[in-house]
């Protein structure tokens, strides 16, 4: 399979779970409402268009930002870059310190579970990160540097920056 099809599927992969963040009618454990897709369904909702719609147009421009990121960064030995790992690196810090600053607001909206179950979320794609980032230092390959940007912008798209305060 050639780049150029492996960029697509990683985009189309990007756009569905990005959308999925928003898929409940407020924030869920299944539906973590994330910053980086909600502002711009905040901005679309004024065309008052079908939720599908609406959640595949805010979905987009993250997804897109996936497209932009994997064409300028995914090249060369198939390194995971150094802007890539910096710029994950500091979403990670950023989203972190969201967390704990919104603990006890997510605690009072919306529940410890959910609250935990989010934290736990980001856990796993902080961790899915740095594992293929390893894995990509000893090995790199083009598979590895696309799947490092997949499983980024995916966490951002869904669960990266919730939302843990009262209903939107």
């Amino acid at each position: 399979m050639d780049k150029s099809s492996k960029f697509t599927i990683g985009f189309i992969v990007v756009l569905i779970i990005s959308s999925l963040t928003m898929i409940a009618n407020y924030p869920k454990i299944y539906s973590p409402y994330s910053f980086v897709v909600v502002i711009p369904a905040f901005m679309f909702s004024a065309l008052e268009l079908p939720k599908f719609i609406l959640y595949f147009l805010a979905a987009l421009p993250n997804a897109l930002c996936f497209l932009l990121w994997s064409k300028f960064t995914v090249k060369g030995e198939f390194l995971i870059q150094k802007t890539t790992f910096n710029l994950s690196r500091i979403l990670v810090i950023l989203s972190i310190l969201l967390c704990i600053t919104s603990y006890n607001y997510g605690i009072k909206y919306q529940g410890l579970s959910h609250t935990l179950f989010i934290y736990l979320f980001n856990v796993f794609f902080i961790g899915a990160l740095y594992k293929v980032y390893l894995i990509n230092r000893i090995k790199p390959s083009i598979n590895n540097s696309i799947l490092y940007n997949i499983l980024l912008f995916s966490w951002l798209g869904w669960c990266a920056f919730p939302w843990l305060g009262e209903g939107v």
